[in-house]
């Protein structure tokens, strides 16, 4: 296991760059907001009937704490290779995620931040950072991928691309049952599909995934929870995993909360010294993720 800060940290950042760029990918050219026919649906209403229900309790579970704060062990896998650090997630309902790092619990050695205008990563230990308008970067304008969908996938939620991170209703997608499971299709792309996978008796979400239609069996993205606490009045995933496929290789990063707190009174917003770190470009990062190794 490799735990050498100076590769760990970009890394991490690398990876939920990685989210941002299949989104991207699996976006582009979305289509309308709902597959199927409506004869084929309606042609089930009892089907139907239970749906609506478990998308509406889903919704109606949706986290009520402005502030979450958390301890955060994170573990990154590409191919046989992994490393984990420690370090906490910080996030506030539609104003800012912030997931900070550190080695050996001593000092910080990264920092992401995104909020509704921007993103920001800073690799402390190589003193350079990324910030860019979301807005600056036209595949993600362009396809209504924002800091609401990433608020959506750390929060548990359902969401439909550029929609201001809303709870979509159940007419927004094709409905699926098999026994306790219910998953949630949006075409998104045509070689493309955004999915949900929920639980019917307990109303929780299990997995959101990109899945290329020609290959189902292999999402393109998945993000999974697991091990749900209550949390104020409501339940909360304490664990997510996420799997990205990157060519022939999968990245997978486990992340583990504890002592969740409705926490306010942090600094929601980082300053950066440029004086000290040097910025590089969105772009330039991107082409990185190519050649990703530990």
């Amino acid at each position: 296991m490799n735990k050498n800060p100076h590769t760990f940290f970009p890394h991490l950042g690398f990876t939920f760059l990685l989210v941002l760029t299949l989104l991207v990918t699996s976006c582009a050219h979305r289509k309308g907001s709902k597959t199927g026919s409506d004869s084929s649906i309606s042609s089930e209403v009892q089907l139907s009937g239970l749906a609506d229900k478990a998308v509406s309790i889903i919704n109606a579970n949706r986290q009520s704490q402005q502030f979450v704060t958390a301890k955060a062990g994170i573990k990154l896998t590409v191919g046989s290779k992994d490393v984990s650090a420690n370090g906490s997630l910080k996030m506030k309902r539609d104003d800012v995620i912030q997931i900070s790092i550190n080695f050996l619990g001593l000092m910080e050695v990264g920092r992401m931040e995104l909020t509704p205008e921007y993103m920001l990563l800073i690799d402390r230990m190589n003193h350079q950072y990324v910030k860019a308008l979301w807005t600056d970067v036209s595949a993600l304008a362009q396809n209504g991928i924002d800091f609401y969908t990433f608020q959506s996938l750390f929060w548990g939620e359902l969401f439909l691309p550029d929609d201001g991170g809303k709870a979509p209703g159940a007419d927004s997608f094709e409905q699926e049952m098999a026994g306790d499971t219910l998953t949630l299709s949006n075409l998104v792309h045509e070689r493309a599909t955004l999915q949900f996978v929920a639980s019917l008796s307990r109303a929780l979400l299990l997995e959101t995934s990109v899945k290329d239609r020609s290959n189902a069996s292999r999402p393109l993205m998945s993000w999974q929870y697991a091990d749900y606490k209550t949390f104020g009045d409501k339940p909360f995933p304490t664990q997510m995993q996420t799997m990205l496929s990157v060519g022939k290789e999968q990245a997978q990063m486990n992340i583990s909360l504890s002592n969740l707190k409705n926490a306010d009174g942090w600094t929601t917003r980082t300053e950066v010294n440029t004086k000290k770190y040097k910025q590089v470009s969105l772009e330039n990062i991107i082409k990185r993720l190519g050649s990703m190794s530990l």
